[in-house]
């Protein structure tokens, strides 16, 4: 399991890390993600020996308190982060608290944004209920 530094300057260890991940495109294997949002999800989770988990930026240091080791991707809130100095302050108060990235249902200027400080980011593509008046009705 690697040893890294989290953002946060803490020594820990991952089950994956954004090195690794990147390493998987077009190799065949993937990882597995869900959502957790309590430490007793995480713990779960890192029990059923899920790689990743996503969750609410607010409780990354609660599901943190479950799995040490899980790859935590906090979900910045569309409604709830909505200026870029409130979405920069929320996704460095995310990996400080020990996210590992953030995820933006946003557009490209977002995530260049959060990319060019060096956050880990993640887009999101498929099913975007919020978003179906764009594509004329609920499809992924």
């Amino acid at each position: 399991m690697p040893r890294i530094f989290d953002f946060g300057g803490r020594e820990v260890e991952r089950s994956v890390t954004v090195a690794s991940l990147r390493a998987l495109k077009g190799g065949g294997r993937h990882a597995a993600q869900v959502t957790a949002e309590t430490a007793e999800e995480a713990g779960a989770a890192e029990a059923a020996g899920i790689e990743m988990v996503v969750c609410r930026a607010a409780n990354v240091s609660r599901v943190r308190e479950g799995s040490r080791r899980v790859f935590v991707t906090a979900a910045l809130g569309f409604a709830d982060v909505v200026t870029s100095d409130e979405i920069l302050r929320t996704a460095f108060s995310a990996v400080t608290a020990g996210a590992d990235a953030v995820i933006t249902g946003r557009g490209l200027d977002t995530v260049r944004m959060l990319a060019n400080e060096q956050i880990p980011v993640m887009g999101h593509l498929g099913f975007v209920p919020r978003k179906s008046t764009w594509v004329g009705s609920i499809r992924a």
